[in-house]
């Protein structure tokens, strides 16, 4: 059997597909149907969910929190991951990505064997993860 292809996705690139934004890049986008279709799994860290909820409760997101949830929950090709210790272990050894919700992510990446979707550029730069966008 063929191991299953594991990506890590950020806030923005969950978003953009959830909502059919059309900033979702092509690659990322395949990325995603990859995971649609059963071939691949979405990580999504609790900290992209975190900032998720975040951007609903300020008005900068005109989406229901609790239906992003429920629809991550629901698919069989998504897994939300928690913080723990490896996450902030792994964070304190990466410091070559400034902001910290980002390092968890990238931490994310790695302890996963994953690629990252993410349009970041401070991440895509560094060269630490995997990346599609």
């Amino acid at each position: 059997m063929t191991p299953v292809r594991r990506y890590v996705s950020d806030a923005h690139a969950l978003v953009f597909h959830l909502d059919g934004d059309p900033r979702l890049s092509a690659p990322a986008s395949a990325a995603f149907d990859e995971a649609e279709r059963g071939d691949a799994q979405i990580v999504v860290p609790i900290i992209a969910l975190a900032e998720i909820a975040w951007l609903v409760e300020k008005g900068k997101l005109d989406l229901k929190f609790e239906e992003i949830l429920t629809a991550i929950r629901r698919h069989p090709s998504y897994a939300i991951s928690p913080l723990d210790e490896s996450r902030l272990e792994c964070l304190v050894k990466t410091t070559g990505i400034a902001e910290m919700h980002d390092r968890f992510i990238v931490c994310e990446t790695m302890l996963n064997d994953a690629t990252l979707i993410t349009a970041d550029r401070e991440i895509r730069g560094a060269g630490i993860v995997p990346v599609v966008w």
